[in-house]
């Protein structure tokens, strides 16, 4: 089993408790993920994981082959971003309730035409609106006009219409 935990301590207060690290499901389990989306460090460019004993040596020369090497500042700084882990957590954990409440109230100010669905897990929520304006227009007037990033449904190919 292998899974992907990029979003692993990005809880969202109230939400879905996520599922155990899926290395505590066996010796064949591999948990991967970043620092980038929990630690709000994008540009490390750094990811981790938990596996095996006997599968360390495989990923090391797999790493070699695959990226000449990483930064020693960007896993310095990694390095330092686990040891502080839960001082980082406690505070993006402020930092999502805080937005997750702007978002509701500001969805809840214009529900005439604006609705969504709540993240339950991790930081990403799906908006809705009953606009005659095509998304990625929509999103890129959001941007240059008040510098707030969105990724349009278009990107999703979503295309949904209201009567």
């Amino acid at each position: 089993m292998l899974r992907d935990e990029a979003y692993r301590w990005l809880e969202v207060p109230s939400g879905d408790t996520f599922a155990p690290p899926a290395f505590e499901y066996g010796p064949s389990a591999i948990s991967v993920g970043t620092i980038s989306k929990p630690f709000g460090l994008p540009g490390l460019r750094i990811r981790w994981m938990t596996v095996p004993a006997e599968i360390v040596s495989e990923c090391r020369s797999m790493r070699d082959y695959t990226s000449l090497s990483p930064g020693k500042l960007s896993d310095a700084l990694a390095i330092l971003a686990f040891k502080h882990r839960d001082r980082i957590v406690e505070r993006n954990r402020k930092i999502i309730s805080q937005n997750l409440e702007a978002i509701k109230r500001f969805v809840e100010e214009h529900s005439g035409f604006l609705s969504w669905t709540p993240p339950r897990g991790g930081l990403l929520a799906l908006l809705r609106y009953e606009l005659d304006v095509p998304s990625l227009e929509l999103v890129n007037r959001l941007s240059e006009e008040h510098g707030v990033m969105l990724a349009p449904g278009s990107a999703f190919s979503l295309r949904i219409t209201f009567a």
